[in-house]
């Protein structure tokens, strides 16, 4: 079988630990003796570079995936010239994608106007297209207020879900219940639903070699300090400027026993860099992004993983399929979380806990992370271990993948 992916946004580890999903499943795939081609725009905000700029070519191999990209033009932040990225990305893509030995297509949603470029190719070739949808349009943008509910642009959003959810051959969700954004849309009929989340490789917390990168990063920070990483985008979504604030109350007596480190780039990191400066948080360490080797060496290093997002309307499953927490829990280390109902962290008690608006939990969340002893920690950590070793291994993962994607080609 022949695969052609569609992410605007999809990345490789050696260049962040964003946005990989697709390339280590279809990495999988390949092994598994399938052809996989994953057409990605140009210019990402979460690379901060043109891909023509990175490889000389607008086509590419790596581990047996053909990438190939589509001319997008550069922006900055959530703005018109991010909207007008994607239509480089669906405009471009219908001259300049190669995809004559494709069987099947998966439309992924970083943004949807994936979904009418895999619409056109379908019909050109005759084949079947998926529609996977990780961030749901608009609910998840209204919901974190990156867009309010009267935009303009919202009718449009909803416009080709309506259109093209029943046009596929199926939904791939990255969540295991979507019924509340489908009845929002009125829809008469349905294709099929599958759930595929996101997951990890666990073997990369066996022996993960060091790193110049992630070394660097450590040799800044106080060794005399329980080091807190954040590695990921930093982005409205997140909360982080809410983690700042809610530092900033903690007495300096406490906060002075740890160090925060946040690893990534986003548009809010100029934000919470100068907010850090205001109030004076000498314990706040900001770096760019690293290769995602280099991220699994640097959290081994880590003594507390923490895990910040902003609480979702209506989202019942928060970071089901977030990379970060998979491999915080595949890690084992011990986490300081977000008190969000419907996170894995609570099926497997394996967090403490605080409240995003509420200084006073951080305080305490960070008391507890400091009195509780190191074995009680450490059972938190294999209790997260567990639940990714038999849920979420990228194997597992790419198997269920396949089957759907023969399901739907038969």
């Amino acid at each position: 079988m022949n695969i052609l992916i569609l992410n605007h946004y999809a990345s490789t580890p050696k260049h962040g630990s964003a946005e990989t999903r697709h390339y280590e499943i279809a990495k999988r795939l390949v092994k598994r003796g399938h052809g996989v081609i994953i057409a990605v725009g140009d210019y990402s905000h979460l690379l901060g570079k043109k891909w023509s700029e990175l490889t000389d070519s607008f086509r590419f191999l790596e581990d047996g995936i053909e990438f190939q990209v589509i001319k997008t033009r550069f922006y900055t932040g959530n703005g018109v010239d991010r909207l007008l990225s994607s239509c480089d990305y669906y405009k471009n893509g219908k001259t300049s994608l190669v995809v004559d030995n494709v069987d099947t297509i998966v439309a992924s949603s970083p943004h949807p106007l994936t979904w009418p470029l895999a619409h056109y190719l379908s019909k050109k070739r005759g084949i079947p297209f998926l529609i996977e949808i990780r961030d749901v349009w608009p609910d998840d943008l209204i919901s974190m207020g990156a867009l309010k509910k009267s935009h303009p642009v919202v009718p449009y959003f909803r416009h080709l879900c309506r259109k093209y959810y029943p046009r596929s051959e199926g939904i791939i969700s990255l969540v295991p219940d979507l019924n509340e954004h489908f009845k929002s849309l009125k829809l008469k009929t349905l294709p099929r639903f599958y759930v595929i989340p996101n997951g990890i490789d666990i073997s990369v917390f066996e022996n993960p070699k060091k790193c110049p990168e992630a070394e660097i990063i450590l040799s800044k920070v106080p060794q005399d300090t329980l080091k807190v990483l954040y590695t990921g985008s930093h982005g409205p979504s997140n909360g982080l400027i809410n983690v700042l604030k809610q530092l900033a109350h903690v007495p300096p007596k406490l906060r002075r026993n740890f160090s925060f480190i946040f690893v990534g780039r986003g548009p809010e990191k100029s934000k919470l860099i100068s907010f850090a400066v205001e109030e004076k948080l000498s314990n706040v360490f900001f770096f760019d992004p690293i290769p995602k080797e280099c991220i699994y060496y640097l959290i081994s290093c880590a003594d507390v993983l923490l895990f910040s997002l902003l609480p979702f309307e209506g989202t019942k499953f928060p970071a089901y399929s977030s990379f970060k927490l998979m491999d915080y829990m595949a890690s084992g280390k011990p986490i300081i979380s977000v008190n969000l109902q419907g996170l894995i962290l609570k099926e497997t008690q394996g967090a403490v806990f605080y409240d995003i608006y509420d200084s006073e939990s951080f305080e305490s969340a960070l008391k507890l992370l400091l009195n509780t002893d190191m074995e009680t920690l450490k059972k938190m950590g294999e209790r997260n271990k567990r639940y990714i070793q038999k849920n979420r291994d990228w194997s597992v993962i790419a198997e269920k993948f396949e089957e759907v994607l023969k399901e739907v080609s038969t």
